[in-house]
């Protein structure tokens, strides 16, 4: 007999309003993805803020106590890092100031 892994497709609105930081995600059940920027999007590399909560309290996501980052382009689709994995709340964090949306993708 097979064993299957049902996953099911999440998707969820990313936008910036005038600042590095967009708003916060709400990562629960998603696991891994990707996002999609618009083709406003002026920076080149996003950086991660995470919560555990949601609240007014966020860290910058780091490995080996460098800052976890990927390199972006505008109206282009980057995997997010695994290091994401298991964060509950993040704030994706650009190298400019953007006023832009996002759509993240991913798999629970």
């Amino acid at each position: 007999m097979e064993n299957l892994i049902a996953r099911k497709r999440q998707e969820k609105n990313v936008s910036w309003s005038a600042a590095n930081a967009s708003a916060a995600v709400d990562l629960e059940g998603m696991a891994g993805g990707m996002l999609y920027i618009d083709g406003s999007f002026t920076g080149a590399a996003l950086t991660f803020q995470v919560s555990y909560d949601g609240g007014t309290t966020y860290a910058t996501l780091q490995d080996d106590g460098a800052d976890v980052s990927i390199s972006v382009t505008a109206d282009r689709v980057a995997v997010l890092p695994a290091e994401l994995f298991g964060a509950r709340f993040v704030k994706f964090v650009s190298d400019a100031s953007e006023t832009c949306t996002g759509r993240l993708m991913a798999s629970s």
